[in-house]
């Protein structure tokens, strides 16, 4: 007989209340087995319908757990006032050695928080000692991940500057970050955010009208920027400014991208999660493609912690 599914909502998966040491813990480890080959993956599957619209395939498997995990994501263009997310994902956990799945799995939630525990991981090897000013560059449900993720690993910082295309969903993220003990400021201006930054986070979606507007040269001698924008955000011609420039997977990422979704040519990654990465001399930059095995390790850790607290619908088969 075949085993039961679980099916693991957007609601149980808030319910799990996960921490972002819970799941930087777990990105850790499965980076560890990715150098070590223990996991596989396939570098993402896309399927592009237009600028900032897009379906993605993400699959990748663990030795070391005995799971493999697809996912099945979209990606569309939505405006300031919509209610909706831009991103909906779905995950599907499977057992290896059996082939048969164990969960249906809402992707929201996990990929917010893979992301910014991915982000994290990589400005704890990249930034600066110390860190004290965060800048967050677009302030959607992204950056309040982000944000619980960065105060988490760096409890030096003290002030976060936020800024959007929405003023009112940067002063939401400033609150937001008051919450938790710190100065939240809505900055109108990108360059004095970029000036005043230790360590920034652009995350600005695509869209067809689209105009890079951070300029790199404009960043302290020993900042790091975290593009999880892919570099659209960023004027091209300002990103020689990084002395290294590191990703995910350099197997799927060797350049930054434009606002165009092409690549910066003049800017090569040259450094990876998976081999490792060490801060060197001068500005660094982290860009964030989207690895499978961040999906797969944020699925393990959402179904392992749903079976300890008895969370989810079990559907019959």
């Amino acid at each position: 007989m075949l085993p039961d599914l679980l099916h693991i909502s957007k609601s149980d998966v808030l319910a799990l209340k996960i921490t972002p040491a819970q799941m930087r813990a777990s990105i850790s480890d499965v980076f560890a087995d990715l150098a070590a080959g223990k996991c596989r993956f396939e570098p993402k599957s896309q399927l592009q319908l237009g600028v900032g619209q897009s379906f993605q395939m993400m699959a990748a498997a663990s030795y070391t757990w005995s799971m493999a995990v697809v996912k099945w994501v979209s990606v569309v263009p939505t405006g300031p006032a919509s209610k909706l997310p831009a991103i909906s994902a779905v995950l599907c956990l499977n057992d290896t050695e059996t082939g048969h799945p164990l969960a249906f799995i809402d992707g929201e939630i996990i990929t917010l928080q893979r992301t910014a525990a991915m982000a994290a991981v990589s400005a704890q090897r990249l930034a600066r000692d110390n860190p004290e000013v965060l800048a967050l560059v677009g302030c959607g449900a992204q950056a309040r991940s982000q944000l619980l993720a960065f105060t988490d690993v760096f409890p030096s910082l003290r002030k976060v500057l936020c800024h959007s295309r929405s003023r009112s969903s940067a002063q939401a993220l400033a609150d937001m970050a008051a919450e938790h003990g710190l100065e939240g400021v809505v900055m109108e201006s990108a360059d004095d955010l970029i000036r005043d930054a230790d360590i920034i986070i652009s995350m600005v979606p695509a869209a067809p009208d689209l105009e890079p507007f951070l300029d790199a040269s404009r960043l302290k001698p020993d900042a790091l920027a975290v593009m999880v924008d892919l570099g659209r955000s960023w004027l091209p011609d300002s990103l020689t400014c990084f002395s290294q420039f590191a990703t995910d997977s350099l197997e799927q990422m060797q350049h930054p991208m434009d606002a165009r979704g092409h690549e910066v040519k003049s800017a090569r990654i040259n450094a990876d999660l998976i081999s490792g990465l060490t801060r060197s001399e001068g500005r660094q930059a982290f860009c964030f493609k989207g690895h499978s095995a961040g999906d797969l390790a944020a699925a393990k850790l959402v179904y392992d912690l749903a079976r300890e607290k008895s969370l989810g619908q079990t559907l019959s088969r």
